[in-house]
């Protein structure tokens, strides 16, 4: 379905300082603030780093699985071999109300919305594989501190080679935050970036800046993947829109375990060809061995007009 933003029941959250060992697998418990009524919603999570110092960065991958109304697990891997620590951010929507909320009432949610140009990553191991976006403002300041940072490799602008990377939020702060992306990948290209970051809001402010936005959401049951710079490596699937927006949305990608019955890697969800009426899922390896991942994916964008 598709509904107003403000009548989505939607909750976000930062698990912070999670620590990594040397190439191993992790597992954190993320407990929703309120439980979501049934299982129709959708998980979106980005690793996020605070303070200035980048000494600890890593490219990582947030896996969401064990979903439940209640919660679920992040499931991370250090792919270097020293130790680190990462905040992960995560925003989990319904759409649908919340429970108990009366027809008509807003949410106390407050959204920045964007898309980052695109920049040219060399392969994995050499110079270049790493790229920096430096001081992305938001349009007015969120309230409440850091806010919530979501975001999705996409292919907007990108003339060549979408060469879907990995991106890590730096230094999130109420006007903005700066991108750290890595290329995981063994072929070059560029790639750009679909942000959404949010935070509440303070009940004596209007709601009216976000009463155009609307959100729609949908998820895909596991697909088999092969091994990274394989041709089978990726897999690209359309995905439709319920109703169309009036401009194409900024669009989240997230992996899960959905239907799994194999190895749940790290696969990256790319949103690319994104229209007022849907968009193409690029799903790709970003491991040496054959995997099997399902993706949730998360469309908020202008749609003014419909009822």
């Amino acid at each position: 379905m598709s509904v107003q933003l403000g009548r989505a029941f939607t909750q976000m959250g930062i698990v912070e300082n999670c620590q990594f060992s040397c190439l191993q697998w992790e597992a954190f418990q993320v407990s929703f603030p309120e439980p979501f009524h049934g299982d129709d919603f959708r998980v979106a999570i980005t690793a996020s780093i605070f303070g200035e110092s980048l000494g600890d960065l890593r490219p990582s991958l947030g896996i969401a699985q064990k979903v439940s109304s209640k919660g679920f697990t992040l499931a991370e891997r250090n792919p270097c071999c020293a130790g680190c620590s990462l905040d992960f951010d995560w925003m989990a929507v319904a759409e649908g109300q919340k429970p108990g909320q009366k027809s008509g009432e807003s949410a106390d949610l407050n959204l920045r919305l964007g898309v980052l140009q695109p920049r040219r990553f060399q392969p994995d191991c050499t110079q270049g594989e790493w790229q920096f976006w430096n001081g992305i403002r938001f349009s007015s300041p969120l309230d409440n501190g850091s806010p919530v940072v979501m975001l999705t490799p996409s292919d907007t602008e990108v003339g060549g080679r979408n060469a879907g990377r990995i991106g890590t939020v730096h230094m999130p702060e109420a006007y903005g935050f700066n991108l750290a992306a890595h290329n995981s990948g063994c072929q070059e290209g560029d790639c750009a970036f679909y942000y959404v970051a949010g935070s509440k809001i303070r009940k004596h402010q209007p709601h009216s800046e976000k009463n155009c936005l609307w959100v729609n959401s949908g998820d895909v049951e596991a697909v088999d993947l092969m091994p990274d710079c394989e041709e089978s490596g990726e897999r690209s699937m359309g995905m439709t829109f319920h109703r169309p927006f009036s401009m194409p949305p900024a669009v989240l990608v997230a992996t899960n375990d959905r239907g799994v019955r194999g190895h749940n890697a790290a696969a990256l969800g790319i949103a690319q060809k994104v229209t007022t009426k849907g968009f193409t899922l690029l799903a790709r390896n970003t491991e040496s061995v054959h995997v099997q991942a399902g993706f949730y994916w998360i469309a908020i964008g202008c749609a003014r007009g419909f009822k």
